[in-house]
């Protein structure tokens, strides 16, 4: 018998996968007046998908016994699929730039194009394959279960491993405190470290992940850790926002409001502790949550690319929603419209595409088995 999933966690995992769509459904952060605080104010609330899904992970990463089941697990629930979707993005490729028929698409593909899957898996930068540069994530995240021979020992509550896991939060703390302004002033750089400068907040919030849950309990029912949660979340956006205007002033970067800021640490941490101070009931709720749950990472998976096949088409959807709205110049209310509207469609295609995917590997699974038995009972 399977064990059965919390509601609350599993209502995490939904809202992350909301957030993840949001932020890549945004149109602009700014009008031809400059930067607009409504936007970008949305934009920070929004930013923190990542570092919410790496906090769930957190959640049962160092409960795991074994380094190999850990890297097996998410060999074949993570880096399989992303593998899988990157050859499908590369055979597509004409198509989904909106340049070519799907057979013509297919008819152009050359052997080495799918030497680009090798290059992002080696590079981390996944961009290098049509309509896939969000699968970074996938590849911080396998890099992260690496990390499990060293963080398991942390799982122990020896009171000096307790510590020690303590000073490592501190120092990433630190870390990403001088890597949120390393803009700013040309010595504090040195910590910009390319691609796998995000690592260490990785770490972090998968460290985060670890000691909510074994506070879970504490936190459930919890009005003051609800109360003092939404009030830190609220509050640290707003300062995150005039920080990140500010920095739009100086560098025009958008180091402020990313996941890996200490704003993204604070902030997803807060919302986290926010929703599970909730207990979610087993009712009708709870069961859609725990259903839908199940398609986050698929849905993941599908959204951007989605995204990008439509905005490769100047006469998509998309495209009508934004002028309908006008997006780009209209006001705060009329930008949020847009961005929920195409939020909205390209979550109802990826969950339905997801859906379609999901039963179609059932079937597979299911007619394997079948054969499997009928093969077995002939030869008896």
């Amino acid at each position: 018998m399977s064990k059965k999933r919390d509601a609350s966690v599993q209502l995490i995992r939904v809202i992350a996968c909301i957030i993840v769509v949001l932020v890549h459904s945004r149109p602009f952060s700014y009008t031809s007046m400059g930067y607009s605080f409504g936007r970008v104010l949305f934009s920070c609330l929004v930013a923190d998908g990542v570092s919410i899904f790496l906090i769930i992970t957190g959640f049962f990463f160092l409960k795991s016994n074994s380094f190999a089941n850990v890297m097996k697990k998410g060999a074949v629930k993570v880096a399989l699929p992303a593998t899988l979707l990157m050859v499908v993005c590369v055979l597509l490729s004409g198509w989904l730039q909106g340049k070519t028929t799907i057979v013509e698409s297919l008819m152009q593909v050359k052997a080495e194009d799918f030497l680009n899957i090798l290059k992002a898996w080696i590079s981390g930068d996944a961009s290098v394959v049509t309509n896939c540069g969000h699968l970074w994530y996938v590849f911080m995240h396998m890099f992260v279960l690496l990390w499990f021979p060293l963080l398991k020992r942390f799982q122990s509550d020896e009171k000096k491993i307790r510590y020690e896991k303590w000073a490592i939060m501190l120092i990433g703390v630190v870390y990403v405190i001088f890597n949120t302004w390393s803009d700013r002033l040309e010595w504090l750089q040195l910590a910009n470290v390319g691609q796998y400068k995000v690592i260490p907040a990785a770490v972090l919030l998968v460290l985060i992940g670890d000691e909510i849950y074994r506070n879970v309990d504490r936190i459930k029912g919890n009005w003051i850790a609800r109360v003092a949660s939404i009030v830190i979340f609220v509050v640290c956006n707003v300062i995150r926002t005039y920080d990140q205007l500010y920095e739009y002033e100086l560098t025009n970067a958008d180091t402020v409001d990313r996941w890996d800021s200490i704003y993204g640490i604070i902030c997803s941490t807060a919302l986290v502790v926010f929703v599970i101070s909730f207990k979610v009931k087993d009712n009708w709720f709870g069961k859609a949550v725990v259903y839908l749950a199940q398609f986050t990472f698929p849905i993941y998976l599908f959204h951007y690319v989605i995204i990008c096949t439509l905005h490769n088409y100047t006469d998509s959807i998309q495209y009508t929603i934004n002028n309908y709205f006008d997006a780009k110049e209209g006001t705060v209310i009329q930008y949020l419209c847009s961005v929920f509207a195409n939020a909205l469609l390209v979550l109802i295609m990826s969950l339905i595409l997801s859906m379609v995917v999901h039963y179609l590997k059932m079937l597979i699974v299911n007619t394997y088995h079948r054969l499997g038995k009928n093969n077995n009972g002939s030869k008896v």
